[in-house]
C-alpha cells in the first residue's frame, strides 16, 4: 500500500492502520503543527590555566537537547514511532522522545 502511495496512485495518508485495516488514516482533527526551533547542543568551556602541579585545567558543560520552542501537544515534534519507515509517517504512538542530558568534564595536563 505504501508503494502506492509513494508513486501517487493513492491519496496521501491512505496507509496500512495498526491493526491490519486499510483505509484512511490521517483525519484532518489529528494533524497539528510540527513546526519547532530547538537548541540541540551546547558546550561552555572555561580554563582556569596552570594552577599547582597542573598546566592547563579546563572545566566543560555539555547540554543536549536543552529546549525546544513548539506548539506540539506530544514528547516531542522529532520523534517518529516508525524510525525512518515511510510505511508510518508522523506517528506519536509508543515512542520516546529525544533524552535530555547534561555531561560534565574536567581536563587537566602535567
Amino acid at each position: 500500500m505504501s508503494e502506492r502511495e509513494l508513486r501517487g496512485e493513492l491519496p496521501r495518508g491512505w496507509v496500512a492502520a495498526i491493526g491490519g485495516f486499510i483505509g484512511p488514516r490521517i483525519q484532518e482533527e489529528h494533524i497539528e503543527d510540527g513546526s519547532f526551533v530547538k537548541l540541540r547542543e551546547v558546550a561552555l568551556t572555561y580554563d582556569f590555566g596552570k594552577m599547582g602541579l597542573f598546566s592547563n585545567i579546563n572545566f566543560t558543560v555539555i547540554g543536549r537537547n536543552v529546549f525546544s520552542i513548539d506548539n506540539y501537544s506530544g514528547f516531542d515534534p522529532e520523534t517518529n514511532s516508525a524510525g525512518q519507515n515511510t510505511r508510518v509517517r508522523g506517528d506519536d504512538f509508543g515512542n520516546v522522545p529525544i533524552p535530555r542530558t547534561f555531561q560534565f568534564k574536567l581536563t587537566a595536563s602535567f
